[in-house]
Formats: C-alpha cells, sequence, structure tokens
C-alpha cells in the first residue's frame, strides 16, 4: 500500500505489524504454492510407489498434474481447483482405492477447496460456490450406493464446503484487516496534515500580529519624536497608541501560542481563543485600528 502523502508533512512510517505482515504475504505469494506443489507431488509418488497394485504409471502421471495445479491456486484458482479434481478422479480411476489409504490424496482435496475460497474474487465466487455444490452431488454420488438420507446430504455438505467456507473465511478477514489497516493510516496522515494546516495559519497571524504592531509602533515614534516640545497632548496619544497596539499584540500572541500548546489562554475565557475579526466583525477591527491611533 502506498500511503497519502502532503506537501510539508513527514509520512508515516508503516507499522511494523502490518510490515511483517506483507512481507511474509510476499513471500508466500512467490515461494509458497511452488513448495506445496513440489511436496504433494513427492507424497504422491512415494505413495505410489510403496502401493501394490493398480496401473501406477499413469495414476502417478495425474498425481503429478494435481500436484502440479496447486502451484497456480492464487492466480488461477478455478482453473486450478478444476485440474485438480479431474486428475484426483484420474487417480483414483487408475488405481481403485487410493483416496481411501493415501494422506496425501486427503491433503490436496482439501486444500483445493480452501483455495477455492481463500482466493477467488468477483464472478469467480459465483463459479465457486457451483463447482462446491457440484462437489457435493458427486460426494454423494460416489459414496453412497443405496438412498441417500439426509444425515449424508449434511456431513457431504460439511465434509465439501467447510473447508470452502473456511478458506472463504480466512480471505474477507483478511481483506477486512488489510483494509482497517489502510484506513487508520490515512486517517494519521489526514490528522497530521490538518495539524501542519493549522500551525501554518497560525505562523502567518503570527506574522500579521507582529508585522502590524511594529508597524504602528513606527510610525507612532516617528510623529511623537517630532512634535517633541510643541504638542505634548499629540505625543501622549502617540505614546499611548503605541502602549496599546503592543498590549494587543502581546495578547494576540499569547493566544496564538497557547493554542500552539494545545492549551487554553492565559485568560481563561473565551477571548484567548476568540476568531480573527472578518468582514462579519468588520467593527471589531476599525476599532482596534483606531485605537491603534491609525485614521479608519
Amino acid at each position: 500500500m502506498t500511503a497519502v502523502s502532503f506537501p510539508g508533512v513527514t509520512p508515516l512510517p508503516a507499522p511494523a505489524t502490518y510490515v511483517v505482515l506483507m512481507r511474509r504475504r510476499a513471500w508466500l505469494d512467490r515461494y509458497g504454492d511452488g513448495l506445496l506443489a513440489a511436496a504433494v507431488g513427492l507424497g504422491f509418488v512415494v505413495e505410489i510407489s510403496l502401493r501394490e497394485g493398480g496401473d501406477k504409471v499413469p495414476g502417478a502421471v495425474c498425481a503429478l498434474v494435481a500436484a502440479a495445479a496447486v502451484g497456480v491456486r492464487r492466480s488461477q484458482p478455478v482453473p486450478s481447483f478444476v485440474v485438480c479434481w479431474l486428475a484426483l478422479f484420474g487417480v483414483s480411476y487408475f488405481i481403485p482405492g487410493f483416496d481411501n489409504s493415501s494422506s496425501t490424496f486427503v491433503v490436496l482435496y482439501f486444500v483445493s477447496l480452501f483455495s477455492l475460497g481463500a482466493h477467488t474474487r468477483g464472478r469467480e465466487v459465483t463459479i465457486a460456490v457451483l463447482l462446491v455444490i457440484l462437489g457435493v452431488v458427486v460426494f454423494l454420488a460416489t459414496d453412497n450406493e443405496g438412498a441417500v438420507a439426509s444425515a449424508d446430504v449434511v456431513f457431504a455438505t460439511m465434509f465439501v464446503g467447510g473447508p470452502w467456507a473456511t478458506g472463504l473465511a480466512l480471505r474477507l478477514r483478511r481483506e477486512l484487516a488489510v483494509a482497517n489497516e489502510r484506513l487508520r493510516v490515512e486517517q494519521e496522515e489526514m490528522t497530521r496534515r490538518a495539524i501542519a494546516e493549522e500551525r501554518s495559519t497560525i505562523a502567518r497571524e503570527l506574522h500579521d500580529v507582529v508585522a502590524h504592531a511594529i508597524s504602528v509602533t513606527v510610525l507612532q515614534s516617528r510623529g511623537a519624536r517630532r512634535l517633541l516640545g510643541r504638542d505634548e497632548d499629540k505625543v501622549r496619544s502617540a505614546l499611548d497608541a503605541i502602549e496599546h497596539t503592543n498590549t494587543q499584540a502581546l495578547g494576540d500572541m499569547r493566544r496564538l501560542l497557547a493554542i500552539l500548546r494545545d492549551t487554553e489562554g492565559d485568560s481563561g475565557d473565551d477571548a484567548g481563543t476568540a476568531p480573527q475579526p472578518s468582514l462579519s466583525r468588520l467593527d471589531v477591527l476599525l476599532n482596534d485600528v483606531r485605537g491603534s491611533g491609525l485614521p479608519g
């Protein structure tokens, strides 16, 4: 999975458990099926060679075909299942009774059903359901000589459908876990983005507050210096404007720094986190400008 990234935000590293899960999945996807096919094929060859009776050569060929089909059970689950089962029927045909005495046969039988549930997607799931139903019918037809009782149907359904349902349930659980992990990472990334954007906004507000206070201070101090000894009232008014502007700037800076620290303002009321004046609060903004000594 590729993590979501935003400008100015450091991407979150994938959680350790998620990384381990993905590496394990990648290793199994690359080598697991081949190793399984080789192990099953070797088990078939050993069991057939030790068995007496039957046509061993074509039986061994069918057994190796069934084992080889396991090698593509992830990428081609439906063809793999069909080929595997046809080959297993071939083994039973050329070597009668082998299906009841071979542990390798039983293992491959259940692995094929499990893989059909674990690796089918989309329309393949419908085909898989039909194949499982067909498997139940074939099991009932070959395992019962007389009338089929309801208990036989239940047993056949559990015997054939159980491994398929287990594979399907594990696939859905795995996909849900991956989807939840992806959602968690994306949510954390979005939170980091929101925090970065909020900090950027606060930084711009700090710049505006400081720039405004400095500009007013410079202008008022220059005017007061020119009026020294000529108009004490205007000098006093300029000094008052400087004091008012810097006091207000100091309060705004404390408010913004409190937000950065994720704490309340020093005043203990809502004024510390009040929004900046906008067009809807233009009268407040004009009063502040007039209070700094500038014409508004």
